[in-house]
């Protein structure tokens, strides 16, 4: 219940247009004229009559790859049409990254794959230090890969480094990608350079679950399960356990800290099964 904005603008022939976010609040939005929900993407469409875009995020949570199920990484993709000359800007908040707004904040700028980008967190970080109902991401630094891009098809990348993800029988075990001691940005270098791979593989995914699930249950069906595809795998965790195995771990969102209980993993069956 609480706003964690994310922001992207769209500058089309000298006329500037929201397309995600409240901000800035003195520019007008683009009306939006669908969404399209899909196993690993969702597709939004905007238009005006002069001005079109189509504003895709794409999470990759292939399960026959765990590196790249892993990776907390969202791919967002601008595809314009109607105007010659675009502009277009994304931003993120510093509530992403912390559970108190008035906390000290730090932003760090640095390079990935030949594009700028920066994060931002908490100056005083604490990881593995909160539990309790209602918290929200307070360690670690969200990320955003190239903000401001020009052309008809601008591409970012929206992360999250975590720093150290869970403990494990009082053991700190790391995510799975980060392994063997993995840095951050090498695994955006990784990303970034895997963005055509995966959409391609994502796409030929989520079309074949999509007419499997729609065989089974209908349309609504396939809507349903589609959204909770990448819902119900965001809700977890992959880490390397204390012997480098994968182990996989349901997360409590506003709930007390547990971690891994029945409850959660239950209703996500289906999916696990499949």
């Amino acid at each position: 219940g609480v706003a964690q904005p994310i922001s992207i603008e769209l500058e089309a022939d000298g006329v500037k247009y929201r397309l995600c976010g409240r901000r800035p609040m003195d520019v007008s939005p683009l009306p939006q004229k669908s969404v399209r929900v899909r196993a690993n993407e969702t597709v939004y469409t905007f238009g005006n009559g002069a001005v079109g875009a189509e504003v895709s995020f794409l999470t990759a949570r292939l399960t026959d790859d765990l590196d790249v199920f892993s990776r907390p990484v969202t791919y967002a993709t601008v595809e314009t049409s109607g105007a010659r000359k675009v502009r277009v800007f994304a931003e993120i908040s510093p509530a992403l990254a912390t559970d108190d707004d008035s906390a000290e904040m730090v932003t760090n700028r640095f390079v990935v794959a030949g594009m700028p980008a920066y994060s931002i967190g908490r100056k005083d970080q604490a990881p593995l230090s909160e539990s309790g109902d209602c918290v929200r991401c307070n360690w670690g630094y969200a990320c955003l890969v190239n903000p401001v891009s020009t052309g008809t098809s601008a591409h970012f990348m929206l992360a999250y480094d975590d720093v150290k993800t869970l403990q494990f029988l009082d053991r700190e075990v790391p995510a799975w990608w980060r392994r063997g001691g993995k840095p951050f940005r090498t695994m955006l270098e990784e990303a970034a350079a895997d963005r055509e791979r995966l959409r391609v593989k994502a796409d030929r995914f989520d079309t074949e679950l999509s007419s499997e699930l729609e065989r089974v249950g209908g349309v609504r069906y396939r809507e349903l399960a589609s959204l909770a595809y990448r819902q119900s795998f965001a809700a977890c965790k992959l880490v390397a356990g204390p012997d480098g195995q994968p182990l996989y771990f349901s997360k409590e969102n506003t709930s007390n800290g547990c971690i891994g209980t029945v409850d959660v993993f239950y209703p996500q069956l289906p999916l696990l099964l499949l």
